[in-house]
């Protein structure tokens, strides 16, 4: 469930970043002109369907999320009954586990599943009638918890107006530093930042300014992406020890929108899921590029949920929201 004040993020304008909590921060955010990408000579490839062991994934309609943990795959999907399931799948056997996440089948909501360090993830949950309480649980390859901290103890109040603060969202970088989007009820939007022990670090604060998400790079940096002024694309890396932002300069082929970000493989930082193609992307560049058109493949046309670009380029697809596929079947778009 949404809370109402993610509701309002969603619906409020983006604007200029105007300082932070620890210093004054004068280089400013600045939105990048983009032009809708046409796709150019993406690589052409195939379908493969896998089967799995249906007893493994029983009453699963579709899979949210895919995630490399350790040498499986962490799957996250809706089953029959609305809630939520868990399977760890062994692609070079084709079988998949059931597992337990602490609070996955009463979450309200599942805000943000973020592959960590040393063959870890953090899942990121919601929980109360307006989505009121979270929590941030961190699992081992074998899915057993390692720590679990509930945000409310780690952030109450704004420290400038003393009221509650709201985090939609939260983001995992190459050390350990937790960070979480959000704004407070002043309406001051910030990117605050914890270390791997949970102790506050500072936030990066912008009047107005709505961040679309926080992306984890394969560069090991947290990237804040957003739409300023005319909808325009504007991204910037997080800076944890200066508390500030450093604006990347986008280049022309940037996708406007996208359907989800994936994790970084082959080279590219992360990838756009896009209607059209999937697009790798170098971050500190701020260059883009198509990869896979899937107009040459089964997903043409369809939106595609739980994807994942293996090493070698090739995408494990879990199951999409209008391409009919049974459950306990996964499809692999090969490269050719």
């Amino acid at each position: 469930m949404r809370t109402k004040k993610f509701a309002v993020l969603v619906l409020m304008l983006a604007s200029v970043l105007t300082g932070c909590d620890k210093q004054n921060v004068n280089s400013e955010p600045m939105a990048t002109e983009t032009t809708k990408v046409t796709t150019q000579a993406a690589t052409e490839a195939k379908d493969k369907q896998f089967v799995v062991e249906p007893n493994a994934i029983e009453g699963l309609k579709f899979v949210e999320h895919i995630y490399p943990l350790g040498s499986k795959y962490l799957m996250i999907g809706v089953n029959e009954f609305d809630g939520r399931s868990a399977v760890l799948y062994d692609l070079k056997t084709n079988t998949a586990e059931q597992k337990t996440l602490n609070r996955l089948s009463e979450a309200g909501d599942i805000l943000k599943v973020v592959p960590g360090a040393d063959n870890t993830v953090y899942v990121f949950y919601s929980f109360g009638e307006v989505g009121e309480e979270r929590y941030v649980e961190q699992y081992d390859a074998n899915l057993n918890m390692i720590a679990e901290s509930a945000v409310e103890s780690m952030v109450t109040v704004d420290e400038s107006t003393g009221e509650s603060v709201d985090y939609p969202t939260m983001q995992v970088d190459a050390q350990g530093n937790l960070y979480f989007l959000g704004f407070d009820k002043a309406g001051s939007h910030r990117v605050m930042i914890f270390d791997k022990d949970k102790q506050y670090l500072g936030s990066v604060r912008g009047d107005m300014l709505v961040g679309d998400e926080l992306i984890a790079a394969a560069d090991g940096k947290v990237y804040l992406l957003y739409h300023g002024a005319s909808n325009q694309l504007s991204m910037a890396a997080v800076n944890p020890t200066e508390l500030k932002l450093e604006t990347v300069e986008l280049q022309n082929n940037f996708p406007i929108y996208h359907n989800d970000t994936i994790s970084g493989t082959n080279g590219y930082d992360f990838y756009f899921l896009v209607q059209d193609a999937l697009y790798g992307v170098h971050a500190a560049e701020g260059k883009c590029e198509a990869v896979i058109d899937w107009s040459s493949t089964v997903f043409a046309g369809y939106e595609i949920r739980g994807c994942y670009v293996l090493p070698g380029g090739d995408c494990l697809i879990g199951n999409t929201g209008e391409v009919d596929m049974e459950k306990g079947t996964w499809k692999m778009i090969q490269k050719d």
